[in-house]
């Protein structure tokens, strides 16, 4: 355990929207684990992540919270980023996740601009006017600013964009929650604690304290 116990998955086995059956998982999820996913399957990927976003129940074993755990995926964020917005109005907008938190952090939020390679004069334009390199450090930047309790990314570390890579690297260490991933091993900027692998016969192993850097993405 790395801090606060947030989830517990208990002999839990989940089904794939293809009927695939998954498990069972033995998985306690802490406060600043970083849990690397290996599977070879989409299926397997988007059926663990209905799970832990609440979409299915398990059909087999259960699952318990200590506190409700706000869980983010980088799906989501990249889905809840409107083009139509100028950045300037995606830092301001009341209705944005975290908003307290981003206005208390307004000045490290440009620091990681900067970093990300973004001007100002880029500000008060609509997203959509600044082409798709500027959208996906915005969603980069909405990821490395979660307060989620669970953060789920394999997406977001597909990008090949170093500045986007180097940001991800600075604050591996800074996401308050838990982070479970994955990703081509190059685009992995941290180690993972546990290693989570579902086989091809649908079993799941549990691996704490992996030492190996970054890991497999057989996932498409």
């Amino acid at each position: 355990m790395t801090g606060q116990r947030l989830l517990g998955l208990h002999g839990v086995r989940y089904r794939t929207r293809e009927r695939r059956e998954v498990g069972p998982i033995h998985l306690e999820i802490c406060r600043g684990d970083r849990i690397l996913l290996r599977c070879g399957l989409d299926a397997d990927y988007d059926g663990l992540l209905d799970l832990l976003t609440g979409q299915v129940l398990p059909i087999g074993g259960f699952m318990d919270e200590m506190r409700p755990v706000v869980v983010q995926t980088d799906r989501r964020l990249r889905e809840l980023l409107n083009p139509n917005r100028t950045f300037h109005e995606l830092l301001s907008a009341g209705d944005l996740p975290d908003y307290l938190w981003l206005e208390q952090r307004r000045r490290s939020l440009f620091v990681v601009l900067g970093r990300l390679g973004l001007s100002p004069e880029t500000f008060h334009r609509p997203l959509k006017m600044e082409g798709e390199e500027v959208l996906d450090k915005v969603w980069a930047l909405r990821f490395v600013a979660s307060r989620a309790d669970l953060l789920i990314g394999r997406e977001i570390f597909r990008l090949r964009d170093e500045a986007v890579w180097r940001v991800m690297l600075q604050r591996w260490d800074d996401f308050p929650g838990a982070l479970l991933y994955a990703g081509p091993p190059e685009r992995i900027p941290g180690r993972p604690t546990i290693t989570l692998t579902v086989e091809d016969s649908g079993a799941v192993r549990v691996e704490p304290n992996a030492t190996a850097q970054g890991g497999d993405d057989s996932i498409g």
